[in-house]
């Protein structure tokens, strides 16, 4: 699965193509781009938080998380369950 971050341009004069943040793989996910990437347990609590490098790999622990992975300009959340 592929996580993309939508480019804006507010005047509308360019076409800007999205930018790949990372790719969630079986047991593991690819960043692409760096940030920090945090997951929590379903109550919401943090479970762990790791500021990532471009290319760096994430080990997923089997669970049901929801995560957020902030760079210098973006955000993006979501829910992920690994058996």
């Amino acid at each position: 699965v592929e996580f993309k971050l939508k480019k804006s341009d507010p005047a509308g004069t360019s076409n800007l193509s999205d930018s790949l943040a990372f790719k969630i793989y079986k047991e593991t996910i690819r960043f692409d781009i760096p940030g920090e990437f945090t997951f929590y347990d379903i109550s919401g609590r943090i479970i762990s938080k790791h500021h990532m490098e471009s290319q760096d790999v994430f080990p997923i622990p089997a669970g049901c998380y929801f995560y957020r992975f902030n760079t210098e300009s973006n955000c993006l959340t979501g829910k992920l369950i690994r058996n």
